[in-house]
This record gives structure tokens, C-alpha cells and sequence, in this order.
């Protein structure tokens, strides 16, 4: 929202950014699919530099892009996690910066084993709208 001043004060909505908005969920789909996948080059072109991963149950961060895809190679050949939106939302809708959501998440190894999490993927508030931080838990 914003204000505009002149004699009196009124509040505007924001305008939605139609290109941002498309650059963001292209993003975040690209990266749900590498995820799934385990595709560990694709998700390297969509991290930024400085992103930080929150493991999903204890929330320990892991820091710097090739760090996070260390960790996803070494999840990838034991668990092979799978992760399935179902909700997402993207924020604000002036310039989504922000995914979240539920999502299904589970074992590639052990398809048995799936619970909700609740998820939000933060972007780079400009074009590449690269991944800044990731963050997930169970609930």
C-alpha cells in the first residue's frame, strides 16, 4: 500500500508487477522440479551466492550456495527427498519476493513416508530473482 499526499491522505494498492510476478513463479517451479529431480546444476543456477538453507526439522541453517548443494548431494543419494506443493501464495503481489505454502514432503527411497510441512522461499527482489533463503518445517 501507499500513500498519497495533496490535501488529504489516501491509501492506493500496489500495482501488481505482471513480469515480476511471472519471473518469481517461473523460479520457484524451475526449482521445485530440479529439487524433484535431484538436479543439483539447475538448483545451483537458482540459488543466489549468499543463500541460506534451514534443514527441515531442526532449522539449522546452512550458509553459502555450495555449501547448500553439498548438503543436497549428500541428501539426494540417501534419502532422494521429494517435495510436492500444495498451496502456494507469492508476497506481496507488488513484486512477489516471497513464496509459501504447504507442501507434501518425503523419501524417494521410502514413498510411504510422507508428511505436510509449511514452506517459504525468499527472492532477490530483482531480476534474476535468484533464491535467498530457504526455509521449511513440519506442520
Amino acid at each position: 500500500m501507499a500513500l498519497s499526499g495533496g490535501t488529504g491522505w489516501a491509501l492506493t494498492p500496489p500495482v501488481l508487477n505482471v513480469d515480476a510476478f511471472g519471473a518469481v513463479a517461473r523460479v520457484f517451479i524451475r526449482a521445485c522440479a530440479a529439487f524433484n529431480q535431484q538436479d543439483l546444476p539447475t538448483l545451483g543456477d537458482l540459488l543466489a551466492d549468499d543463500a541460506v538453507l534451514y534443514r527441515v526439522n531442526s532449522g539449522t541453517p546452512i550458509l553459502r550456495k555450495a555449501d547448500i548443494l553439498a548438503y543436497l548431494a549428500t541428501k539426494f543419494s540417501t534419502d532422494r527427498p521429494i517435495c510436492a506443493p500444495v498451496t502456494t501464495e507469492l508476497h506481496p503481489p507488488s513484486l512477489p519476493t516471497t513464496a509459501r505454502g504447504t507442501a507434501l514432503w518425503g523419501s524417494g527411497t521410502d514413498s510411504t513416508i510422507m508428511f505436510q510441512i509449511r514452506y517459504e522461499i525468499h527472492f532477490q527482489p530483482r531480476d534474476p530473482y535468484l533464491i535467498t533463503s530457504l526455509w521449511a518445517r513440519p506442520g
